[in-house]
């Protein structure tokens, strides 16, 4: 809970400091890299708390089956 908490306080005041425009560095370069970077790591952490990148699954085989895997099979 305090990880969303601190994200997003983050990208809210880092938000309203942005200024394109501004003669400041804080408000023209860092403040739109602070909000671009808690946009990114919240969408990391929505994207891993849903697995879509789960591995495993069902069972099969170990092999990759690349071109030299001899599947077991074949003449000796």
């Amino acid at each position: 809970m305090k990880f969303w908490l601190i994200i997003f306080a983050s990208l809210c005041l880092s938000y309203e400091a942005v200024d394109l425009n501004s003669d400041s560095l804080f408000e023209s370069v860092l403040a739109p890299l602070i909000v671009g970077f808690c946009l990114f790591v919240i969408v990391l952490k929505i994207i891993f708390s849903i697995n879509i990148f789960e591995t495993g699954g069902s069972g099969g085989s170990n092999s990759s089956g690349g071109f030299f895997d001899d599947g077991g099979g074949g003449c000796e």
